[in-house]
């Protein structure tokens, strides 16, 4: 408590509460958790903080939540969702004598995460009858737990089944789960079985399908192993199965770089590969791959490439692909490197490539740095996306950068928005201050919505009455009439 008293006191004076909270809920310290709400005027509640104690099976917490009313009335499911992943049997129970009706999703977390005792206590709590066999059987059958499989067969013996529970085992390799389906349900499974253990590069899984189940596979099982790189699976597949690949097994080995794969089916099959190839080279950075593909294979990059390149920031390839084909890029290439925060890329198009900017590439900047080197060197501008694009990043040094140097441009309804979505404070009363025709009255009601109650005060503290939690009760004109316009006191929450 020493400690949190001086972090307080030194750094949190005119701080609001919000995350601090949710951390003790999780850890069990309601002391601290008292010492908080007692000595902080901006206390910020949310049902994270009821989700956070559940996880950390602290019933006393939530006693205290629900004692001193502080949580929405929405709140009592999630935290049973979250009980059950993490085993806590007391507040499984604790939740279940206070209405929590979360069963499905319940169910399946203890499941996934092996505690039957808290699946078979939701089931007597609810009854067989509100159990999803189905959803059960496959969370099981995912997860490998054969137990579990067999506690569902006895307790819903005609229960729903359907392929994609043989399917599911068969895709995560769990081959225990899969001999036990194939021999104790008749669902059976489909092509997608063989495919997708292909995909994932479960071999012994497609030789134990191939030899005791008729279903098979299609072509997609060769081209998805390609893909993630299995060559022995793609090996056994070319030797033992007909279906062979497609075009798409190289274009999509290429894009891991998997170029051994990429070899062996230029050798032993006669598919080949389209232009996407060594444009998912180059757009993912693999540069042995593009230039072998290059070497050896007639489909050469378009411009394409070139862009997708610049999308990642890989400056080498796009060097390269301008020696090499000279075939350029396309206008949107700066936008995405802008995106991206690859300034070097930047430079290099704006020095070497003759190509159409527009204000699109400074609304897509994502980064400070991208952002002041566009308005050094560039004159197109930026839209209001960019203000926009800042608040749904949280990044408030490129608001103000914007504000500064663009300030007749401004932002929509969309960055409050983003702020309220983003739990950002600072940003939304910025915002309100700064561009208060661009917060409506949708931002208004997310914002009370969030309990963000206290933070009006600082606001009009006249007025506060209007934004209630009740959505309806709350009509835009007499909003409009209140003139909550100036921020009294926003300087003790916003340093801008």
């Amino acid at each position: 408590m020493a400690l949190v008293r001086w972090l307080c006191r030194e750094y949190c004076r005119q701080g609001y509460v919000t995350v601090a909270l949710q951390q003790a809920a999780g850890q069990g310290k309601l002391k601290v958790i008292e010492w908080l709400v007692e000595h902080h005027r901006l206390v910020i509640w949310t049902d994270e903080c009821a989700n956070a104690a559940a996880s950390g099976g602290h019933v006393p917490v939530l006693e205290w939540f629900l004692s001193h009313g502080v949580l929405s009335s929405e709140w009592i499911n999630t935290p049973l969702r979250n009980a059950c992943s993490e085993g806590h049997e007391e507040v499984v129970e604790w939740l279940l004598a206070h209405g929590s009706a979360a069963l499905e999703e319940s169910l399946n977390n203890a499941i996934a995460f092996g505690h039957v005792d808290i699946a078979k206590r939701l089931v007597e709590h609810f009854g067989a009858r509100a159990v999803f066999p189905m959803v059960a059987r496959r969370v099981a059958a995912a997860h490998n737990r054969v137990d579990v499989l067999e506690w569902l067969q006895d307790l819903l013996p005609e229960g729903m089944g359907s392929t994609s529970i043989m399917d599911m085992a068969a895709a995560q390799g769990h081959m225990e789960a899969l001999v036990w389906l194939h021999e104790n349900r008749s669902d059976g499974c489909t092509t997608s079985a063989m495919n997708d253990a292909a995909a994932n590069g479960h071999l012994e899984i497609v030789q134990w399908l191939h030899e005791n189940r008729s279903e098979g596979c299609t072509a997609d099982a060769m081209n998805a192993a390609a893909a993630n790189g299995h060559l022995e699976v793609v090996k056994w597949l070319h030797e033992n199965r007909s279906e062979g690949c497609e075009l798409d097994a190289i274009d999509r080995a290429a894009v891991d770089g998997h170029l051994e794969v990429i070899q062996w089916l230029h050798e032993n099959r006669t598919e080949g590969c389209t232009f996407r190839a060594a444009n998912n080279a180059s757009h993912h950075g693999h540069f042995d791959t593009l230039k072998w593909l290059h070497e050896n294979r007639p489909e050469k990059a378009t411009v394409m490439g070139m862009t997708l390149a610049a999308s990642n920031g890989h400056l080498e390839i796009i060097q390269w692909l301008h020696e090499n084909l000279g075939r350029g890029c396309t206008a949107n290439a700066p936008v995405l490197a802008a995106e991206g925060g690859h300034l070097d890329v930047l430079k290099w198009l704006h020095a070497n490539i003759e190509l159409e900017w527009s204000t699109s590439v400074m609304d897509a900047a994502s980064t400070l740095p991208v952002l002041q080197w566009l308005h050094d060197n560039r004159i197109e501008g930026c839209s209001t996306r960019a203000m926009d694009d800042a608040a749904s990043r949280n990044q408030f040094d490129k608001v103000l950068f914007l504000q500064q140097h663009y300030p007749g441009v401004g932002c929509t309804p969309e960055a409050a928005y983003f702020a309220v979505e983003n739990d950002n404070i600072e940003m939304f009363l910025w915002l309100f201050h700064n561009h208060r025709d661009q917060v409506d009255m949708q931002s208004l009601r997310e914002f009370s919505k969030k309990h963000w109650l206290p933070i009006f005060e600082l606001v009009d503290p006249t007025r506060v009455e209007l934004i209630q939690h009740d959505e309806e009760s709350v009509q835009e004109d007499e909003l409009e009439e209140s003139n909550v316009t100036p921020l009294v006191s926003v300087e003790l929450v916003c340093r801008y």
